[in-house]
């Protein structure tokens, strides 16, 4: 399995449609509109299927968190034959706050669960390498805290961890760096 290290690109003027991205609102309408709250529902980036899942019905994972930042509370399978989303119909609610980004993925050579491995944003947190085994999740990246400039993730001190459950289910865990 290949591992990546993510860059963040420019903030952008204008919505960035079917890249992988941090912001905005989504490219694709998902099955289930998440419900917002204070704590979870709005949009926060989209990840494109580049060879992470061998389903290649899957074109990219939706990930949704609260309004103000924090853990993130669903990830959306977007599937072929998905609708476009239409930007103007506000079903989705968009992160306030976050600029959106595009992210670029770089494929970096080790393959070993450590955590002083460059991953996505980062060396994977220390804290996180035993449950990440414990729970079986196929590690894909870290996205640090500080991805972002002036904590426009609302993260509160931690990474996420992008990766797989043993179910298959695409998946973003939080762990505290202390």
């Amino acid at each position: 399995m290949q591992n990546y290290i993510i860059s963040l690109g420019e903030a952008s003027e204008t919505p960035i449609k079917g890249t992988d991205k941090v912001g905005g609102l989504p490219t694709y309408m998902p099955n289930k509109i998440p419900r917002p709250t204070p704590i979870s529902g709005y949009f926060l980036m989209e990840i494109y299927n580049h060879g992470f899942d061998d389903d290649e019905d899957i074109i990219c994972w939706q990930f949704y968190q609260g309004e103000k930042g924090g853990f993130i509370d669903e990830v959306i399978e977007i599937r072929k034959g998905a609708s476009l989303y239409d930007d103007k119909s506000e079903l989705i609610c968009k992160r306030r706050w976050l600029r959106e980004y595009s992210i670029q993925f770089e494929a970096c050579e080790s393959n070993q669960l450590n955590e002083n491995v460059s991953r996505i944003g980062g060396d994977i947190p220390s804290v996180a390498v035993k449950d990440i085994k414990r729970k079986k999740i196929r590690y894909l990246g870290t996205i640090k805290e500080d991805f972002c400039p002036n904590d426009e993730l609302g993260l509160k001190d931690y990474d996420i961890v992008i990766g797989f459950d043993k179910k298959g289910k695409m998946g973003g865990w939080s762990f505290d760096e202390d």
